[in-house]
């Protein structure tokens, strides 16, 4: 699971739920490396502040120490299998002091 935005995409506001110069949040799962990478960083470059997972601890840090080191953004992490039940647990736990629904 991804939440990506292009500001290519004409209809932007309406997919986001708002304009692109608010501060959003985003969760982004399977982000140590692949699609999962690619998309929390195209969000962080857009000023999104970000929770993300994945399984293995030491690609997740990497990855968020250069996101943390190329964009003003905050970001949040949780090891573990969003599709176990201990890990969706353990990204709700975050989620509701990290991410405004």
């Amino acid at each position: 699971m991804a939440f990506c935005s292009s500001r290519s995409n004409p209809n932007h506001e309406e997919l986001n739920h708002g304009p692109r110069n608010s501060r959003q949040d985003a969760i982004v799962c399977a982000a140590s490396k692949g699609l999962g990478k690619g998309c929390a960083v195209s969000l962080a470059r857009e000023g999104v502040n970000l929770v993300i997972t994945a399984r293995g601890a030491e690609a997740l840090e990497a990855t968020a120490a250069e996101i943390r080191k190329a964009c003003s953004v905050s970001v949040t992490t949780v090891v573990g299998d969003i599709a176990s039940d201990e890990g969706k647990k353990a990204v709700l736990k975050i989620c509701p002091r990290r991410i405004s629904w």
